[in-house]
């Protein structure tokens, strides 16, 4: 027999019992088409929501064991995530399209150490726009910014992957409190909506 009614196939964990196909039980009291029709949605869904409830975590620890980021990221109680201060990691793509390395600095921001004694500091906040990866740390657009903008100006690559406007916003606090008493001339927010 070919078993095309797979979704029919639940474990029934009150009473222990398998059903291989719901047209091989038969109940004892003969019931009308009405009531037979809705037990057999509502165990359709039922047994739907057991498959789904079972498969998301058994998927989500999979990729967790498969994918593991090669970017030094921590969890953080306040904003998500952060970079491992003081690092460096080597970011490719499988595909070959980047190799490059990026380091982190004190404040687990990408970049070396800014240079808080110039005049004017500059706080670019974002996404992975901004944090850019991808790219040797000369060709982010903080970079060409600072580069722009001449000696006096330090430009803060506060991006980072996978940031919201409000994981942006919370991060921005803790750096303000991180860099008191200097404080940032001005605060950019570049995100990008994908």
């Amino acid at each position: 027999m070919v078993f095309s009614q797979w979704w029919r196939l639940p474990l029934i964990l009150g009473r222990g019992l398998v059903w291989a196909m719901a047209d091989d039980y038969e109940d004892d009291e003969v019931q009308d088409s009405g009531s037979r029709k809705k037990r057999g949605v509502i165990f359709t869904l039922v047994t739907l929501l057991l498959s789904i409830g079972v498969a998301l975590p058994l998927a989500e620890f999979a990729s967790r064991l498969i994918y593991t980021p090669q970017v030094p990221t921590i969890p953080h109680p306040v904003y998500h995530h952060t970079r491992l201060a003081n690092s460096t990691a080597r970011w490719t793509s499988s595909q070959g399209e980047f190799d490059t390395t990026v380091s982190f600095n004190s404040f687990a921001l990408r970049g070396s150490e800014p240079d808080l004694g110039k005049e004017h500091l500059w706080l670019i906040m974002g996404d992975s726009l901004i944090e850019a990866l991808q790219v040797p740390e000369e060709e982010t657009a903080c970079r060409y910014l600072a580069d722009r903008l001449g000696n006096g100006y330090t430009v803060m690559n506060a991006g980072v992957g996978g940031y919201s406007p409000v994981l942006s916003w919370l991060r921005l606090r803790a750096l303000l409190e991180d860099l008191s008493p200097k404080v940032p001339e001005k605060v950019v927010l570049c995100m990008f909506p994908n």
